[in-house]
């Protein structure tokens, strides 16, 4: 049914299984569909490959501390046939737009999936377009359920941006409140500039502190 590989293995590759496949099964098509992905390529240089030296791999940035979704999102964020230039703008760019994402859909549950989001995906796999449309969503059980679609989504907001949780920020939050409580801002000013620097913000709000990893 599908047949795929790089743009540059259309000629003379892929041409070549066309017409050895064509005279060996009566003329029959080989494959109904025809998926070549364009090129990745690092920032400002060319397309990445072994034999340039310049590849990176899921794993090393796994490593590193990124999120799996966040590589998938930069890799959705152009078509299948389209160059990529793979970027650290790239990657904060689609942690920041995650980030947005997470924060609409919060913990809600599974809704009804969004036509426009299926009908991009059907065009092609027009990956752009469907995230510009998750992107429009305001419900957010429609919001989350869209976005499996893609892979993306699949945690809850506070698995997203707390991980299994820290009971020493929950401890700092709760002294930081105490302070605040005794009218000692200076030392809640000092929690909340310790925390910052580990890079967790706090999100002050009428149902109390939250905390998020940046």
């Amino acid at each position: 049914d599908i047949h795929g590989g790089g743009l540059d293995l259309i000629f003379p590759h892929h041409e070549n299984e066309i017409a050895q496949s064509r005279c060996a099964h009566g003329g029959a098509p080989l494959a109904r569909y025809w998926v070549h992905n364009g090129f990745l390529s690092m920032a400002g240089s060319e397309k990445m490959s072994k034999s340039l030296g310049n590849v990176v791999t899921v794993a090393e940035l796994l490593e590193q501390g990124l999120k799996g979704e966040v590589l998938r999102f930069a890799l959705l964020s152009a078509h299948y046939r389209q160059p990529l230039e793979w970027s650290e703008a790239l990657i904060q760019q689609s942690k920041a737009t995650l980030d947005r994402l997470y924060r609409t859909a919060g913990e809600a549950g599974a809704g009804d999936v969004d036509g426009g989001v299926l009908e991009a995906l059907a065009d092609d796999l027009n990956t752009p377009l469907a995230l510009a449309r998750l992107s429009a969503i305001e419900d957010a059980g429609r919001l989350r359920v869209s976005a499996n679609l893609l892979g993306l989504l699949e945690q809850s907001a506070t698995a997203w941006f707390q991980g299994q949780g820290d009971s020493r920020i929950d401890a700092l939050i709760e002294a930081r409140a105490q302070a605040k409580r005794e009218k000692n801002f200076a030392e809640a000013d000092r929690i909340r500039a310790e925390l910052a620097e580990e890079g967790v913000l706090l999100e002050d709000g009428p149902q109390g502190t939250t905390w998020r990893r940046a």
